[in-house]
Parts: structure tokens; sequence; C-alpha cells
């Protein structure tokens, strides 16, 4: 169960050890003081000094042994944190895309944000925890025990009937009450997240949609909640009371007043103070149990996205302007879903084409397995008579340029993001596809000109950021341009320029549209339907002899008009 957890903070065990001891050091020297007080009670007054230094250097020794393990375990979290990060990231800029469809946003955050927060809580806070829980209460019994062994037992069973109904609260028939309020509360989460990230659509459709399974959500978490409250509430409240500080310290009166030995003042003094030190832990039970299990779950996580399978890149260079993309009986499965079904396609340099199918017929996925963004379950994909995962990533970069659907701009100037593929375009270079895709102007206008940054001197909208992004690809030397829906955000007027821009392409390009007008400026068209390609000709043909293409024809004009 924690050997994923264990396997983390390999690097880390020594030092976490000797925290773990600094803290058992303080936490004996946080009980001199106690001590100390309950023997000044009985002392005579020129001794009160003697005992005062006592319970300083207890302090002094208890703050420093603290302060320098809590360093050490900050540190060390610090570091644990950071480097999981890193290799996080760098996992994920390795993983195809599919794990993030299987995975989804929530997915991905659970384990980037959420899981290393859980493992903080315990590599900061665990070696303070486990002194509390362990050292510092067996130190108090066995002084309490030094002084009255049938006080010490009695005074010990309201602790030892809070464990058992802490126990008791952990029972397995009510482990479902857990899981449910734990999963309700993070779909809860996710929903939140959701509604903030489309505001505009819970403005405009109130109780529906977002705001209707946020709502529902929040229903959910609501009935999980009274049902664990109902169950595990009665018996959380009574622990919590039975150990509190008021009712121990009449227990402990009581118990002098019951025990037939005689109990000193400092004795009573002593045992009132001690006793708050062994239920601390014991109050604290359900929390640390609650982190404990949490960063487990969260280590295992981590471990496995960790050991997901990467995308692997061979070592040949390709130097060539051509394009042979050839497809051989590909498909890609998700899980028990296939998002793409025996697929062929031989495209070769220079044609231009358009696919068009229904939502959710494979024509993105298609679209990612050219660029390599996710290798196939079966079949094979090949660049000039070369398999996809045998060139390098620089090749890959190199031969293949591509946009997707929504691209945002990087945050810094249009000249940086313009050049990404093409360091070596010059100012007329650029100049050129900003005027053919009507961009010229929003730079004219910003004083800094190609040098604004965007999001800081300069603002794109939707369209802008798609029509920039369709430059930057047009401007790299790639052989292979791959648009997914390339004019989507676009008005006709704008939309239109585009197009005529890919027609204009000597280079090999291929998009997916729901655009009529591009479906004419097309070589061929690849009609797909329910993973599979059902077709593929030019825009004449299909619509002539294809039953399906002329359905998708007549429903795209009844969107157009």
């Amino acid at each position: 169960m924690y050997r994923a957890l264990w396997t983390l903070l390999r690097p880390y065990r020594s030092i976490l050890l000797v925290a773990v001891i600094l803290q058992a050091i303080a936490g004996l020297c946080s009980l001199i003081p106690w001590v100390a007080i309950s023997q000044i009670a009985i002392s005579p007054v020129h001794q009160y000094v003697n005992w005062v230094i006592i319970a300083c250097i207890g302090g002094i020794v208890w703050l420093v042994c603290q302060t320098l393990a809590m360093y050490l375990t900050h540190q060390t979290d610090s570091h644990l944190c950071h480097q999981l990060r890193l290799q996080i990231f760098d996992k994920i800029g390795k993983l195809p895309l599919n794990h993030f469809a299987q995975q989804g946003r929530d997915g991905i955050s659970q384990v980037i944000d959420r899981d290393v927060r859980y493992l903080h809580q315990l590599t900061a806070h665990a070696p303070a925890d486990l002194t509390k829980l362990i050292v510092v209460p067996v130190a108090a019994v066995l002084i309490l025990l030094w002084q009255s062994v049938l006080l010490t037992l009695f005074c010990l069973l309201p602790l030892v009937a809070a464990v058992f109904l802490f126990r008791a609260m952990r029972a397995p028939r009510y482990q479902h009450l857990y899981a449910a309020r734990n999963g309700t509360m993070a779909h809860l989460y996710s929903q939140y997240a959701e509604l903030a990230d489309n505001p505009l659509f819970a403005r405009q459709y109130p109780n529906q949609g977002i705001q209707k399974r946020a709502s529902l959500a929040l229903q959910d978490f609501e009935t999980a909640f009274i049902r664990w409250i109902s169950k595990i509430g009665a018996l959380s409240s009574l622990t919590q009371i039975g150990i509190s500080a008021t009712l121990l310290s009449f227990w402990v009166i009581l118990g002098v007043m019951l025990i037939p030995s005689p109990i000193s003042l400092a004795q009573v003094i002593l045992f009132i103070l001690l006793i708050q030190s062994i239920a601390a832990p014991v109050a604290a039970m359900g929390h640390g149990a609650d982190a404990l299990n949490l960063a487990v779950s969260a280590s295992q996580r981590i471990e496995k996205l960790l050991n997901e399978p990467e995308m692997q890149y061979g070592k040949k260079i390709l130097d060539t302007t051509s394009c042979h993309l050839q497809l051989t009986q590909v498909s890609v499965t998700l899980g028990d879903k296939n998002l793409l079904s025996q697929v062929d396609i031989d495209i070769t340099g220079g044609e231009l084409i358009a696919i068009v199918g229904p939502s959710g017929a494979g024509k993105s996925t298609l679209l990612q397995l050219m660029a390599r963004f996710l290798d196939p379950s079966q079949g094979t994909v090949l660049f000039n008579q070369t398999p996809l995962p045998e060139l390098s990533l620089a090749t890959l970069n190199q031969q293949v340029a591509i946009v997707m659907q929504n691209p945002q701009p990087m945050p810094c100037s249009l000249r940086e993001n313009l050049q990404l593929f093409a360091p070596n375009a010059t100012e007329s270079d650029l100049h050129y596809y900003l005027e053919a895709l009507n961009l010229l102007p929003l730079v004219q206008q910003s004083p800094k000109g190609l040098d604004s940054v965007i999001g800081k001197e300069i603002v794109l909208s939707g369209g802008e950021s798609q029509r920039l992004a369709i430059a930057r690809a047009l401007l790299s030397p790639a052989p292979l341009l791959l648009f997914d829906e390339p004019t989507s955000a676009l008005d006709p007027q704008n939309a239109q320029r585009v197009l005529s821009l890919l027609h204009a392409e000597s280079r090999t390009c291929v998009f997916v549209t729901h655009h009529l007008d591009s479906l004419n400026l097309a070589n061929r068209v690849l009609l797909m339907k329910e993973s599979q390609l059902i077709a593929q000709g030019s825009h004449k043909d299909l619509a002539e002899i294809s039953m399906d293409y002329q359905l998708l024809l007549s429903a795209l004009e009844e969107n157009y008009a």
C-alpha cells in the first residue's frame, strides 16, 4: 500500500529520519516545562529559580530542535515538490494526446496540483505529527506511571474509549460513506472549475447546462455529506467531547477522589497538564489518517503517470521539401472506444485535402495522427516511406506544421510568435502573411509594431489568434501543413482569405473543415463517419455518388444559410 510513497521519498529518507529524531528530542523537551510547573507548586520559594531555569533550558532545546526539524522537513518538501513538478511537466510533454483525452482536464489537474500538495502535507508535517503521536504520549504516560499507576490507568480510560470510537468510525461498514463524500466533493470542485471557466454560458443560460450540472453536483455532495454526518457525526462529537481539556481535567480530579492512595497537589497538576499531551494525538487521529491516505493515493497516481509509456522518437533525419504521407490500416482506440478504424490514405506532394464528417467521426484524431501527436493502436503511418516513430523530434517539427482548434498565442512578441518555426523569416515575409491574413492594420496600430507583447501591449481576439497561428504555420518551411477547422472563428471575408492562401500553396495541405466554400477548392475530400473513412474523391464526384456526402452537404447548407 505504501510502496509508491516510499519510492518517491527514497532520496529524502535520511533527511526525514534526522528531522524525526530532532522532533523526538523536541517532543521530550516540551514536557519539561510541565514537570517544572508541577514542582514549582510545591517547592519553597527559594527553589523556584532552579525549576524556572530547568523549564527554560527545556524550552530552548525544544525551540532549537523544533526549528531545525521544521527547516529540514520544509526544505525536503520544497525539493520533493519541485522535482516532482519538473518530472511531471517533462512527462506530460512526452505523452501521446490520447492520454489527456482519457484523463480529462480534471484528471491531469489532480496529479499536477492536488496530488503534489497532498505530498507536501505529509513531508512537511509528518515528522512533527509522528512525534506527537508516539514519542510525546509514550513519554508522558511513563512520567505519569512513575507518579501513580492507578491514577494513570484511570485517566487513560477516556482516551482508550476515544481510540475505540475512532476505530468504529473507520470500520469497513462506513467506508462507502467516506468514499461517497470524497467523490462528490471532487466532482463538485470540477464543476465549479468549469463554471468559473465559462461565466458567459452560465449567465446566458441560467439554471441550465454548466450551472445546472454544478447545482446537481452540489446537491449530490450535500446528500452524501448529510449521510456521512448522520452516521459518523454522533461518534465524532462524542469522541471530541470525551477528550476535551475540560472533561479530562474533571476526570483527573474524579480519579484523585476515587483512588485510595494519596495524591499530592504537584501530581494533580502534572496529571492535568500531561494528560493533554496524550489526548492531542488521539484527537488528531482522524485528520492524520486522512492526510496519510491522501498522500498514499496521491503517490500512487503520480507513480502511475510517471510510468506511462512515452512517445518514442528515432534518430532519422530528413532534409526534404517533398511530402508523401501514407496511412495503412490505421486504428486508434481509447479504452473501449474506437476513435479510428482501419483507415487507409495515400497523400502525395502538393495536394490540398479536406477532411469532413459529422462530430465525433474521427477527423481531429486523424489530423493528430498525421502530426504524430499520438501513435496508432494498429497500422502504420509513413512519411516519405519512413515510419513516423523513426524520425527524430527535430525532423518531425521541421516536416510537419499543425494548427489546432482555438490556438492560443504565446505570451511573447508578435515577431517571436511568427518566427517560432521560421527563425530566419525576413520582415517582408512576416508582412506578406500579415497583410494576406488582414493582421497588418492591427500591427501598424500598435506603437511597438511586431515587437508588441501579446497580452500586455496588444490583445488578440479569437479570430486574430487563429489567423496568427495560420500565418506562423505558413511561414514555416514544413512540406506538410495540417489545419483543424482553420476558419471556425473567422468572418466570411477573413475565412476566404485563409482559403485562398491554402489553395495557392504548393505544399501539401490537409485541413478539417465544415466550410462549404473550401470543398470546391480541395483536390480531394475525405469523408469520415463513425471513425471510418467511408469515401474519398473530388467534391464533385462525392456529391454525385455518395448519399452520406449529400446529407452532409445539406446539413452544411442549412447551417451556412
